[in-house]
Parts: C-alpha cells; structure tokens; sequence
C-alpha cells in the first residue's frame, strides 16, 4: 500500500504543464491553443507576447505567423524598449507589411497640418490650394493675399475656364470673395460651384451677367471641402482673378 501511494505521489509530479488558450488568431495555421512550455512571456511584451517582431505591425503585422501581431511582444523581441510600436515592416502585417512600417503603408492620413483645422470657420489661408483650368502654374497667385498679383488664363477666355480652392477639409461654405483689377479682365459670366472630393460637382450659383471688378457672393450653407469659380462667357480678353477667398460658417 506504501509502494503505490510513492507510486501515485511520482506520476502526480510529472504531469503534463497547464494549457494556455489563446483569444484570437495564433498564427497562419489558426491554432487556438499555445502550450506553457513555450517562450515565457515578457513584462513588456516580449518573446512570446501580444505584438509583431518589431512591434505593432513588425515582422509578421496583425494577424501575425505565432499569436496576435506576430512572433514577439508589442514592442519587439526584447519588450517594450524594443524595435518599438510601428517597427521595421512585417511579412503580413495590416497594411501589407505591418501597420506604420517601414514596408508598409501607413494608411489614409489627413494633408491638413493639424495647425490648420483648429478653430470654427474656414483654415487658414495658408492651407489652401488652388488650381486653374487653363494656365495652372499661377493658380497659386489668387489665393496669396496680394492683390498685386494675379491668375490668369493666359488666353483669350472661351467659357470654360475655371479657378478653384481646396480647403484642405470639408467646411460649411456660405459664399466667396472675388476681385479683379481690370473689368476687361472679369469673367463675362460664372457660375460657381462645390464638391467634397474635387470630381462630383454642385451648382450653388448662376451669373448670365458680367462680374464686377470686387464681388462677394453668398450662397445657402452647404458642407464641402473643394470650391471652384467657372468662367462661362467669350471674351476678348485674358479671364484674371486677383484674389479669390472662400467664406465659411
């Protein structure tokens, strides 16, 4: 009865570890379950922990090849202090090659500098950008704050000439100021028009006359990122535009 009490004492010892179930996606073969004999985990993340090789979308990205984001721990194979959150570009990482890797992409981002969005009403000036139909290159020279300078065609106008302004974000837009030093030089007639990605346009207001010289137009609000000014008529002159500025609630 001894002997076998010995006997049970021993196998007791030797079982086999405990198993560690994984919560989400271990690897590419989907295994849902880890043994406790594999890598011990690091404080910070680290040999066998949540997180790629190089971090958050490091060598094998989310979804990784060994448990959620791959091989090592959120912030490297050494913790925390590794290869870091967005590291060196995984093998099959969100993204392609790891979210915000070096390999890979580093998703849609905003081209408003943030400096620019702060605030109600339109941004700033200085993050607008504008562009022309014909003579494009001058474009810029309407939205510079200097009435001295001018866009222009470059060409006698035939009517469907356009300048346009991208705010850099979608706005509640209510009107535009308009200026142009010679009424030779104004549009013989204009409608203007908005659209939130430059290429589906909405008529918010129809001129048959001439411009005046100085102008601002109102029209109902309406929430658009990109504004554009079309000349409609025949002229006998180049089609210029001083300065052109958006209104914005």
């Amino acid at each position: 009865m001894r002997l076998r009490s010995v006997f049970l004492a021993a196998l007791t010892a030797s079982a086999f570890p405990a198993v560690a179930i994984c919560e989400t996606g271990c690897g590419t073969t989907n295994v849902d379950y880890l043994f406790s004999s594999a890598p011990a985990q690091s404080a910070g993340g680290g040999a066998a922990g949540t997180g790629g090789g190089a971090g958050t979308g490091g060598a094998a990205g989310t979804g990784g090849s060994t448990e959620t984001g791959g091989a090592a721990g959120t912030g490297g194979g050494a913790g925390t202090s590794g290869a870091g959150t967005g590291g060196a570009g995984g093998g099959a990482g969100t993204g392609g090659a790891g979210t915000g890797g070096a390999g890979g992409g580093a998703g849609a981002a905003s081209t408003c500098d943030p400096s620019c969005t702060q605030g109600p009403g339109c941004p700033l000036s200085s993050c607008w950008t504008a562009s022309a139909e014909p003579n494009d290159q001058a474009a810029k020279l309407a939205i510079d704050g200097n009435e001295g300078t001018r866009y222009t065609t470059n060409e006698l106008a035939s009517g469907d000439e356009w300048l346009q302004i991208d705010l850099c974000q979608a706005e509640t837009v209510t009107g535009i100021n308009v200026f142009t030093s010679s009424g030779t030089d104004a549009a013989a007639s204009y409608t203007v028009q908005v659209s939130m990605d430059g290429s589906t346009w909405q008529t918010v207001l129809t001129s048959t006359t001439p411009a005046q010289q100085r102008m601002s137009l109102t029209f109902a609000p309406v929430t658009e990122q990109y504004v554009r000014l079309n000349q409609t008529g025949k002229m006998g002159f180049w089609w210029s535009v001083h300065e052109m500025s958006v209104v914005c609630q």
